[in-house]
């Protein structure tokens, strides 16, 4: 006997894929039911989220990635929050580099903006050699060029859970060396 359901929803993929109103309008109904069910965060960059899970979707789509082991319908809101997560872990990693205190920042000589501190750039001298070579290369990695864990799980060879681990304890490291470096300069 045939599910139902998997006759509709194979209906509304094809649809989907051809590019039918009606279809977009149900994906995006159910991408909207995701978003307002707890990325109002992300609210500001809720179209940009919106074309990434669309874009996604028809990616897999194409790709015959839907197995229809869960309904199309749970599958698209759990792109949707994969696709939040991703944007919540971005926009943590434009902030966390926000607290950078400004006198850290290079400046190009002859840009008419003030050189930055040099026992600043010492402290972070200081604290970037004190880490391993793994552990500079993890940080850039993750902050220098916005690498998710995902990423940076599959550049080092290594699980994601291994790489959160790593991440976490290297800021806490450089965050207690910050403070033994600091003491006294304020």
């Amino acid at each position: 006997m045939t599910d139902i359901r998997l006759i509709d929803e194979r209906q509304l993929i094809a649809d989907y894929l051809r590019g039918d109103s009606g279809a977009f309008r149900t994906v995006g109904e159910w991408i909207d039911t995701a978003l307002k069910g707890g990325f109002f965060s992300l609210r500001q960059d809720w179209d940009d989220v919106r074309q990434e899970v669309q874009a996604r979707l028809l990616q897999n789509l194409k790709l015959d990635r839907f197995d229809g082991r869960s309904t199309l319908r749970t599958y698209v809101m759990r792109i949707t929050r994969n696709v939040c997560v991703d944007a919540t872990r971005r926009s943590s990693r434009r902030r966390e580099r926000c607290l950078v205190p400004a006198d850290l920042a290079m400046t190009p000589e002859g840009s008419g903006e003030p050189a930055p501190d040099p026992l600043a750039r010492d402290v972070v001298l200081k604290i970037m050699t004190a880490l391993s070579e793994g552990e500079r290369l993890l940080i850039e990695m993750i902050f220098g060029e916005n690498c998710s864990y995902s990423e940076a799980a599959q550049r080092l060879g290594i699980k994601e859970g291994a790489v959160k681990t790593r991440v976490f304890r290297c800021k806490n490291r450089i965050v207690k060396r910050y403070q033994r470096l600091t003491r006294g300069r304020r």
